[in-house]
């Protein structure tokens, strides 16, 4: 149940205030007013899980606005500083009624046979016992081409780097008589 409460020095303000349900309060200025025929409502408010919601809202007795009446909400809702162009009509017309929705059985199964369509689309069977989802093996193969990659990169770098140290090793080797063993073995 939602009670509203009037501003007592301002009786175009009413609050809403103290509700169970998620805590909320919405305090409604009436920005326009023509008995019998709209209401210009800007709110603002808060509950448990939103901290300054806000809009504004035309109710007027008829499903669709009066066209007399827009110059006057226009610009009692420009003079509150809401854009006018910004607001969108809703539709109340109430149309033909859709067709009666399927059980949720019929629903869900339906979306079973075309899930399942779609999955036998991208089986690979490379013999008895070995069938595959093709996406999911090229994508994992992808992923194992990347490492291969990066391994391959990583063992070069390697390489070369035994290379160059060998070399050292050599060139050392060959002025100070053996003693390069343990220089190359005890140095950092």
């Amino acid at each position: 149940m939602q009670r509203f409460v009037q501003d007592a020095e301002n009786p175009s303000i009413l609050y809403n205030h103290d509700n169970e349900y998620l805590h909320y309060q919405d305090d409604w200025y009436v920005l326009a007013f023509k008995p019998d025929s709209y209401a210009l409502i800007y709110y603002r408010g808060q509950n448990d899980a939103w901290k300054g919601y806000g809009g504004a809202t035309l109710y007027t007795r008829s499903s669709s606005i009066p066209e007399e009446i827009i110059p006057e909400v226009k610009e009692a809702a420009e003079r509150a500083g809401l854009d006018w162009g910004k607001f969108k009509k809703t539709d109340n017309t109430c149309g033909p009624h859709p067709p009666a929705a399927e059980s949720l059985v019929e629903e869900v199964e339906k979306e079973l046979v075309t899930v399942e369509g779609e999955i036998e689309k991208e089986l690979v069977s490379f013999g008895k016992g070995f069938t595959v989802l093709e996406k999911k093996l090229e994508g994992r193969l992808e992923v194992l081409e990347r490492e291969v990659e990066k391994e391959e990169m990583e063992l070069a770098r390697e390489a070369k780097k035994a290379a160059r140290m060998i070399e050292k090793f050599e060139r050392e080797a060959d002025g100070d008589g053996g003693n390069t063993i343990l220089n190359f073995f005890f140095r950092k």
